[in-house]
């Protein structure tokens, strides 16, 4: 089997390894002319005109998706010729189909992250500038899986140690030239690391640049590094580079406030790095520069020992079979393994454009749900509900006849929308005639996701095949999630309006069934734990494809009786769309792939009244919420740990005001750097921006006061403060646009991480944290969403206000000792 493979992004040329030791080969390439049988006068001319006179071969038999004849010409010519010969033929406005066939290769490409030699590196440099590459390179440092060595590359000119796995160099060229021979000598297949592909690769590339020392496993083929619209494009040839901050941001749903490596690396209980800086060790300490450098590496290390997203990639390649680079584009991705999933069947197919339509696409319902608290709730969850209506109902761009006048075999899903949704009728039938493509697509995943959650299950932890199986359900979970979004994205081949006009319409139709069936049922003498009980479901809130029932009954129900519950209305639930759903839009008996699960089941939960927002616990009073403050992202981990604390005893009807005293005298006691509130910079152009946001406002007083110089690359840490410095006032009031409060300001500050250690030594001298304002804002405003509690916390806020000295009016005074 193939263990890695490389595109020449000029070329298309593909590289390949027979096994991990192996050097680079070179697949030979042939290019696929592919074009509709009624052009072929034209075609001819226009291939006699670049005078293509042979070819490799030439077959009739090809399809495209809608069953129209194609002729499939393969050349033997150059890439850049074969663009000429395509750019002409569609200025002609002749179509080109499978024009993706040449990125897919053609052999099995091992998923093994092991098969590959991966390198993890980082580079530290001289500046902090490093827009323009103008500090030198100081260290290379990287980890070689396959050696399973860490190598460092330094220049320093002295020799500390005898380590043969750390060099030193007297020169930043002599440094690159080794570096240099050591990709050609040991070609590894992959070199990934922190922002690698937007800082240390294209930082080597313009500094080897400089010496002209050319970074390449394949020796005459050149490096190369530009950016465009903000993003790099980096070539190493023979190397693939694959950025690992991307791919934690793309793949990592649990992710921290930011997304340095050492937050990141603390998030995932890993031991951060030092917050000093590399180049100010370089100056200083030598070996602490060594000790930083490793530590760096070696964090890379234990994520991908802990997320195996390497892992994660290779497996994703080795289903698609095209370069990692394109894995990152889903649309690109999905188009791709569409096309190698037909093309065996000699079926291809082209960007089609669709007609402008007056069609306005309706969401997901979400209900809104009660102002209340509830025992004993059910969340029933449709299992992967999109590709399953897809699958279902034949879904596809071939299968759709828009047309009323159609009576053959088919389903008719604008039905709903008349029927169901009073709305205007439009014809989406959908052929069953035969099964459409991308249905028979997702059966196969939702086929081979069954098979590896299954082998996953039944698989010890401690085994290497349980992170196997797991990696490969989830890449089927990734691309079954991604086909239904692609194909209402206009810049997909496949994409068309009406497509996701019925996908939409069908999941709100089968969300609609499941609450009209459960709500306000009775259901009488069910068996549950070895005897005959009676209760009644409530539907109380709904959001896309889940359903939230109340469980009411005389009896006191345990968790073995909720979990009973929840598999006997799954089981009520699945034959009822078996029965009564599905025969509502075809007259056809069809096989019907949509399936309910229990998601969920909360001991207590409760609801505020509006969308996507509930707080609630299970059986063994796990923490299960949604859109409240304790799982949002810019949210200290501190503030949410007292958030959980008291939104607990408000669900128990056990809060009090010391609560609140308490937790607010443990947050004084704190860390700066773990109570700032995390805020990110959408637009580093504060021009922008209509109205300047208060953490920008907050950035640039501290810029314009105290010369904090900011990069504006991560996420800021935002702090309310009281500010008394007087000579800074007139700066603050044009800055902030508002008025002091007696000899005080009110205002925040906005840092970045790099300056926290200089924000500590103003602290009593200019201003002081505003406690106060943190916990009111952060914590007293979200225990308000309790109503029954909104009396209590308006006391709070005077008690506290006293116990820090802030002048109170008579009337909030004589209210507060009346009250207490």
């Amino acid at each position: 089997m193939i263990t890695s493979i490389w595109q020449d992004p000029s070329t298309k040329e593909f590289y390949f390894k027979e096994n991990i030791n192996s050097k680079l080969k070179k697949e030979y390439k042939y290019f696929n002319l592919i074009f509709e049988d009624v052009y072929i006068d034209k075609v001819e001319k226009i291939l006699s005109k670049y005078r293509i006179k042979s070819f490799v071969n030439i077959d009739f038999n090809w399809k495209d998706i809608y069953g129209k004849n194609l002729i499939n010409t393969t050349l033997d010519i150059s890439y850049n010729l074969f663009k000429k010969i395509s750019d002409e033929l569609e200025k002609n406005n002749i179509y080109l189909y499978g024009k993706n066939i040449m990125n897919i290769f053609s052999k099995n490409i091992s998923e093994n992250p092991d098969d590959k030699k991966v390198w993890f590196l980082d580079i530290e440099v001289t500046s902090e500038n490093v827009d323009d590459y103008s500090g030198y390179i100081t260290s290379i440092t990287y980890y070689d899986t396959y050696k399973n060595e860490y190598y460092a590359f330094v220049v320093y000119n002295k020799k500390l140690y005898s380590n043969k796995n750390i060099i030193f160099f007297d020169s930043e060229k002599n440094m690159l030239k080794y570096f240099s021979e050591i990709i050609k000598k040991d070609q590894p297949d992959i070199i990934t690391g922190w922002f690698s592909n937007g800082f240390d690769i294209p930082y080597l590339i313009k500094r080897a640049d400089i010496y002209n020392i050319n970074l390449s496993a394949i020796p005459y083929l050149k490096h190369s590094s530009y950016q465009s619209d903000g993003r790099f494009y980096n070539n190493i040839p023979g190397i693939n580079l694959i950025d690992y901050l991307e791919l934690y941001r793309r793949y990592v749903l649990d992710k921290p406030a930011s997304y340095k490596l050492d937050i990141v690396a603390k998030h995932h209980k890993i031991l951060g790095k030092t917050e000093y800086k590399g180049f100010n060790y370089y100056n200083k300490d030598m070996r602490k520069f060594i000790d930083y450098i490793f530590r760096d590496v070696e964090i890379l290390v234990e994520l991908e020992n802990k997320l195996k997203l390497i892992g994660l990639i290779c497996s994703l390649q080795s289903l698609i079979r095209i370069p990692y680079n394109l894995l990152f584009g889903t649309s690109i991705s999905i188009e791709h393994f569409i096309q190698q999933f037909i093309l065996k069947n000699k079926i291809t197919f082209r960007f089609y454009e669709r007609e402008k339509n007056d069609i306005k696409i309706t969401g997901a319902i979400v209900l809104t749900p009660p102002n209340k608290t509830f025992d004993n709730v059910i969340v029933l969850d449709f299992t992967s509900l999109y590709p399953n209506i897809i699958a279902t109902y034949n879904i596809s761009p071939e299968t759709l006849v828009y047309s009323s006048n159609y009576n053959e075999r088919h389903i008719d899903l604008g039905r709903i929308l008349v029927e169901e949704e009073n709305d205007v009728y439009r014809p989406l039938k959908f052929s069953l005639k035969k099964e459409g493509i991308i249905p028979a697509l997702i059966k196969f995943f939702l086929k081979e996701r069954l098979y590896y959650k299954e082998l996953k299950k039944n698989t010890d932890p401690d085994d290497p095949n349980y992170v196997i199986y797991d990696i490969k359900q989830y890449n089927y979970k990734i691309l079954l999630n991604s086909i239904y979004g692609v194909l209402g994205t206009d810049n997909f081949a496949l994409h068309d309006t009406r497509i996701y006009l019925a996908i939409l319409a069908a999941a709100r139709s089968a969300l609609r069934f499941v609450n009209n069936e459960l709500n306000n049922h009775h259901f009488k003498n069910i068996s549950i734990n070895g005897r005959y009980i009676d209760f009644k479901t409530k539907v109380l809130y709904s959001d896309t494809d889940s359903s939230f029932n109340y469980i009411e009954c005389d009896e006191k129900l345990n968790k073995k009786d909720i979990l009973e519950i929840g598999n006997f209305l799954t089981n009520y639930i699945n034959e009822s769309i078996q029965k009564e759903l599905i025969t509502k839009f075809t007259k056809e008996k069809i096989e019907c792939t949509l399936n309910m699960e229990v998601d969920k089941i909360y001991k207590r939960v409760r609801f505020f009244g509006v969308k996507k927002r509930y707080f609630g616990y299970d059986f063994d009073r796990k923490i299960i919420t949604h859109g409240v403050e304790i799982v949002r992202k810019d949210t200290p981990d501190i503030l949410k740990n007292i958030l959980s604390s008291l939104f607990l005893k408000a669900l128990d009807n056990e809060l009090k005001m010391d609560d609140f005293i308490f937790y607010y005298n443990e947050l004084k006691k704190f860390p700066l750097e773990d109570i700032a509130i995390i805020k990110s910079i959408r637009k580093k152009d504060f021009t922008k921006y209509k109205t300047l946001p208060n953490h920008i406002r907050s950035a640039i007083f501290m810029e314009k006061v105290y010369n904090f110089k900011f990069n504006y690359d991560d996420r800021l840490l935002y702090y309310y403060i009281k500010y008394y410095n007087f000579k800074h006032f007139e700066t603050i009031k044009n800055i902030f646009n508002k008025n002091q409060s007696g000899k005080i300001y009110y205002i925040s500050a906005s840092i970045e991480r790099k300056h926290l250690e200089d924000f500590k030594k103003l602290l009593y001298n200019d201003f002081e944290i505003d406690y106060f304002t943190l916990f009111k804002k952060q914590i007293l405003s979200s225990l308000k969403q309790f109503s029954e509690y909104k009396d209590l916390i308006e006391k709070t806020e005077l008690k506290i206000k006293l116990m820090e000295g802030y002048p109170l009016k008579a009337e909030q005074l004589k209210l507060f000792k009346e009250e207490t």
